[in-house]
């Protein structure tokens, strides 16, 4: 009886070390023009967000009302999170990537909203 416990226990642990590799191996590609949503309580804000991608690494631009303001990130299985830089201000994104789709938060100062992108076509 405590040999079969010993080898479950043993199966087990070997089949969360092989999801962690595996997961971390698969991390989503971003790489590309995103139409983005930022639902603010009294309006909503449309952006276009660029995204360069090398390995882990994130870099980009948002473009809106206040021009190009530059991105960087890292991005571990579908959780990509960053910061966008405007001037002394940085914004912090954290997003969940499930395909052609992102959805996730911006935080702005103390404030905190949804935010949507979608791959351009």
């Amino acid at each position: 009886m405590k040999r079969n416990a010993i080898l479950v226990a043993v199966a087990c642990l070997f089949a969360i070390a092989f999801a962690h590799v595996s997961s971390a191996q698969g991390d989503s590609k971003i790489g590309g023009s995103w139409d983005a949503t930022i639902h603010a309580p009294d309006k909503t804000m449309s952006e276009q967000w660029m995204f360069k991608q090398d390995g882990m690494k994130i870099t980009g631009t948002a473009k809106g009302d206040k021009g190009e303001l530059p991105i960087e990130g890292t991005i571990e299985g579908t959780v990509f999170r960053g910061l966008v830089t405007d001037g002394d201000q940085h914004y912090q994104v954290h997003l969940t990537v499930d395909g052609d789709d992102m959805d996730g938060t911006i935080r702005m100062g103390k404030n905190e909203f949804l935010l949507m992108l979608k791959k351009s076509k």
